[in-house]
């Protein structure tokens, strides 16, 4: 157990370092993906920025395993935060906890609120059986400044009791880290727009 703690704390502190050498939020995410692809069982990684005076929810980097490179997102729509208790993403971002979900498909039929967005194009869907393209697990961690949410991570695996506890706990430590270095990229993309 020794080891497995030094070795999430070297992989932290790697990660850390990587993190604070850009300042693009692509690269951030994309160092995100890296560092847990061995760590962690998920098939994609999203992440949504908040938008808290607007209480809109915006997703600014997606990836799939299977598809390699990160999507472009440009064309999601916003996602209006929903009201209290009727979606999942919304209550993470309110109660600015992280939440592992290991029977994601059980929780999404009891949700009152569900917005489908998928790494996968319309036709590709087509051609996939339901249950190939139905992620079983998810686990979703708050990023957070000052205690202020600046968005969520969403880990989704097509396996089943994908998430456990301790994954939690290295992926809220990685996301502390990743949260300095996205509100730094976010600072410098608004100083670039007002020059």
């Amino acid at each position: 157990k020794i080891n497995k703690q030094n070795s999430e704390r070297n992989i932290l502190y790697r990660a850390g370092r990587l993190f604070s050498q850009t300042l693009d939020v692509t690269a951030i995410f994309n160092a995100v993906f890296d560092v847990i692809t061995d760590i962690v069982d998920f098939s994609e990684l999203f992440v949504a920025r908040y938008e808290s005076k607007e209480k809109l929810i915006k997703y600014i980097y997606m990836r799939s395993k299977q598809s390699g490179e990160h999507i472009d997102v440009s064309n999601v729509p916003a996602i209006p935060l929903a009201p209290k208790g009727f979606g999942i993403l919304s209550d993470v971002i309110r109660r600015s906890e992280s939440i592992i979900l290991n029977d994601y498909q059980e929780t999404l039929k009891r949700s009152k609120t569900t917005v489908k967005v998928s790494v996968q194009r319309k036709d590709e869907l087509a051609n996939t059986a339901e249950s190939e393209s139905k992620p079983q697990s998810a686990v979703i961690v708050p990023i957070i400044l000052d205690d202020n949410v600046l968005g969520v991570i969403q880990l989704y695996s097509q396996n089943k009791d994908a998430y456990t506890s301790e994954q939690l706990v290295f992926l809220e430590g990685l996301m502390q880290q990743a949260s300095l270095a996205y509100h730094n990229a976010m600072l410098f993309q608004k100083a670039q727009d007002e020059i």
